[in-house]
């Protein structure tokens, strides 16, 4: 409930909310007009995913990494790919939300963290509901499995046009329901379900 409760509390215009999902390549039929020939450029792989970071903010708008090489995300490779590249460079004062991934809060990372002035926040664990960037989660694979995308090129085109897709009025609503309405109904409900 502590987490709610800051969420209430504090201006969080200037929070940067993130998270990493996956986006899966699939699709939920096979299907085509009775004497027409399904055809597919490319062999499918029903596994492929890309793994993707994302961080939203009313002052700072949005930022998306798509992870497009296999490699682990240890904390060298989030300190060059995510705070390096996104995080560290944007002017004026922030608070960065993440959650408690070992890459995130491993010593090297807040050490960095502490020696570059980023002002970071741990995320409740067990409290997803309250991270906006979910809602922008849920809406970007709907938009992607609308493209139908049939192989990772057209999977990484497809994340990155719904992702422009998405409007700063989408993401400002998304930071304000879970300030003004989901932390609220936590608090009410004492932690539990909502």
């Amino acid at each position: 409930m502590s987490w709610a409760r800051s969420l209430i509390d504090s201006d969080i215009a200037s929070w940067i909310f993130s998270d990493e999902c996956y986006v899966h390549l699939f699709r939920n039929s096979n299907l085509c007009k009775e004497g027409i020939n399904a055809t597919i450029e490319e062999p499918i792989n029903w596994k492929t995913s890309m793994m993707i970071w994302g961080g939203i903010s009313i002052v700072f708008g949005k930022m998306l990494f798509i992870k497009k090489e296999k490699y682990a995300i240890n904390s060298q490779v989030y300190i060059r790919d995510i705070l390096q590249g996104y995080i560290e460079p944007l002017d004026g004062d922030y608070t960065f939300v993440q959650d408690g991934a070992t890459a995130h809060t491993a010593r090297q990372t807040m050490e960095y963290c502490w020696e570059n002035g980023i002002d970071v926040k741990t995320q409740s664990p067990k409290s997803p509901d309250l991270n906006p960037i979910e809602m922008i989660w849920a809406n970007l694979k709907r938009k992607v499995e609308k493209r139908r995308p049939d192989s990772k090129a057209r999977l990484i085109a497809a994340i990155q046009e719904s992702w422009d897709e998405i409007s700063f009025e989408e993401v400002q609503n998304s930071i304000l329901k879970v300030k003004n309405e989901r932390a609220r109904q936590v608090i009410e409900a004492q932690g539990e379900w909502s």
